[in-house]
């Protein structure tokens, strides 16, 4: 490739690597901001389970102790 073909071509190599990044974040932030999936029946269940478990766990320092 002669030198001066890549020369004319350097400004649309420098402006593509923005473009490109620009594109790049976009489908990130895109993929990272679309609402959660709604879980199915069974996953709903089983989560709610959990939640209403651990609401029977004391919390950590509630108990009294005596002292002497």
């Amino acid at each position: 490739m002669p030198a001066g073909n890549v020369a004319l071509m350097a400004w649309a190599i420098w402006l593509a690597i923005p473009v490109a990044v620009t594109l790049l974040v976009a489908v990130w932030t895109w993929l990272r901001g679309r609402a959660p999936r709604v879980p199915t029946t069974g996953q709903a269940m089983r989560a709610h389970r959990r939640y209403l478990e651990a609401l029977v766990v004391p919390a950590r320092g509630t108990a009294r102790i005596e002292r002497d």
